[in-house]
């Protein structure tokens, strides 16, 4: 059977719950169960914001993430609040450019590091912070393919530019080949 569950936090307009709808809308395309339960305080833009998403080939019994085999932490408010929700062995993607080191450090999990914010800015597109992440988290994540992934970008954004989608692609592809630092 496969259960697995994500955190994805920061803040918000950082596009954390758009990031958690694809990953659903993916899982979808991939046949397999999935819940999306969002939350987002009353600012939203600058505010916090989550979301939790399960996989499962079976039946899910509730849609909160209570203990997380993976965390996508966006920032340093995000990282303290969530971290504990993390299990013991698992997967932690981090925006460097927003977290101090001092968190990361001997914290018994599996931690990948990329300064997301900074490659985004590189890019030209920062609001593509999450597209960063998200493809240094498929580096260890293969309930979902990558294809279904970015096809959900199109999804979620029906009307997005031609220019538009492929700096998202890109930003993708930047995380993706980006080695994890601990």
């Amino acid at each position: 059977m496969i259960l697995y569950g994500m955190i994805i936090s920061g803040f918000g307009g950082q596009g954390i719950l758009t990031l958690g709808k694809m990953f659903a809308l993916a899982a979808m395309k991939d046949n397999l169960n999935v819940t999306y339960y969002p939350s987002y305080g009353a600012e939203v833009r600058g505010g916090t914001a989550h979301c939790g998403v399960i996989f499962s080939d079976e039946a899910i019994a509730s849609p909160i993430v209570y203990e997380a085999d993976a965390l996508l932490a966006l920032n340093e408010p995000s990282l303290k609040k969530f971290l504990p929700r993390l299990k013991k062995d698992g997967f932690l993607v981090c925006n460097s450019s927003l977290i101090s080191p001092k968190y990361l450090k001997n914290n018994g999990k599996q931690v990948c590091s990329i300064p997301a914010t900074e490659v985004a800015r590189e890019l030209d597109i920062e609001k593509a912070t999450n597209m960063v992440i998200a493809g240094c988290f498929f580096k260890h994540f293969s309930l979902v393919k990558q294809d279904s992934f970015l096809q959900s970008l199109l999804d979620v954004f029906p009307k997005i530019t031609q220019k538009l989608h492929e700096k998202n692609i890109t930003a993708f592809e930047r995380g993706l080949n980006h080695e994890c630092s601990e």
